[in-house]
């Protein structure tokens, strides 16, 4: 995703987690099942993705928004963790200083990343769905900004799908209206 794309995204979020913050938050107890996973999916920027993760995780058809945006964090969590150590044994046998320079900055890139989706659950937790939508996209700029040096490769893979993830975090809460 260029850069002008990522900040249109960032753009239209706020907008649409400011708007949510103030007509929404009522519903945040609603339950997700076919319909609503449908609904938030159709928003995704890849449908097919958000469905196959929405239905595959586990506790996600029975969680509330607040309970399935921690889910989908600790996978992200997990996934972004996962790159960052693929990433350091990538960095570990490179010889081009060139390659080695690109690894160096995916790695500070995911650092930032695990910390981003950690300060994205804290704020979940404490019902800041502004902030951990803030946060997430934070952690989705730093994927992509790894993507930016490594097209191509199976570390683009991964930081399209964290990508993927991440953007499903931002479209629970602003899919809160699949209820009315």
């Amino acid at each position: 995703m260029a850069k002008s794309a990522v900040i249109l995204s960032l753009f239209a979020f706020s907008v649409a987690s400011s708007l949510w913050a103030h007509t929404c938050v009522a519903s945040v107890s609603i339950r997700l099942a076919g319909p609503e996973i449908s609904a938030i999916c159709d928003k995704s920027v890849d449908r097919q993705f958000c469905l196959n993760f929405l239905q595959s995780t586990p506790g996600i058809s029975t969680a509330d928004l607040k309970g399935a945006g921690l889910i989908v964090l600790d996978s992200a969590r997990a996934e972004a963790s996962s790159t960052e150590s693929y990433v350091k044994a990538l960095l570990g046998k490179a010889t081009d200083p060139k390659q080695k320079e690109v690894y160096k900055t995916c790695l500070s890139n995911y650092d930032d990343a695990v910390d981003d989706i950690e300060a994205a659950k804290a704020s979940m937790s404490g019902g800041d769905y502004n902030g951990a939508n803030i946060q997430a996209s934070g952690a989705q700029e730093n994927a992509d900004t790894c993507d930016e040096g490594v097209k191509g490769s199976d570390l683009s893979k991964k930081n399209q799908h964290l990508f993927k993830v991440l953007d499903i975090v931002l479209l629970l809460p602003t899919s809160c209206a699949v209820d009315d």
